[in-house]
């Protein structure tokens, strides 16, 4: 996939484990200090014509998800503030799920229950 996170005070966040052609999941430690992050796809690789890309976000045990920002080759980034629901232990990890869809220009798609990230154990 041809995308990025950017997280301040971590390095770029490029390694996406693949579900599928279409979605990617990433476990970044500390969620506790995650507070906002910035979301875009990489220049050198544009999505393909009509798709747009989701970004999720969810705590341990990853049973709740929260749509953070989505992206496309028209509006190729996004930075999106991170709140997590409860408070999170500093140990804990942070899941990012992304999904391409088709691009409807209407923001989140359908993708506002991503039921593809929940139990995967990625």
């Amino acid at each position: 996939m041809a995308f990025a996170v950017c997280i301040p005070g971590r390095p770029l966040l490029r390694d996406f484990t693949p579900l599928s052609a279409t979605h990617a999941v990433a476990d970044v430690p500390d969620a506790h200090s995650i507070h906002e992050l910035a979301f875009f796809i990489l220049p050198e690789t544009p999505l393909p014509p009509g798709l747009a890309a989701s970004l999720h976000v969810s705590a341990d045990p990853f049973t709740d998800w929260t749509l953070l920002a989505t992206v496309s080759n028209a509006a190729p980034s996004a930075i999106a503030l991170v709140r997590l629901p409860s408070p999170v232990p500093p140990s804990s990890v942070l899941r990012l799920g992304v999904a391409l869809e088709p691009d409807t220009g209407a923001g989140a798609g359908g993708l506002a229950s991503p039921g593809w990230l929940a139990g995967d154990g990625a």
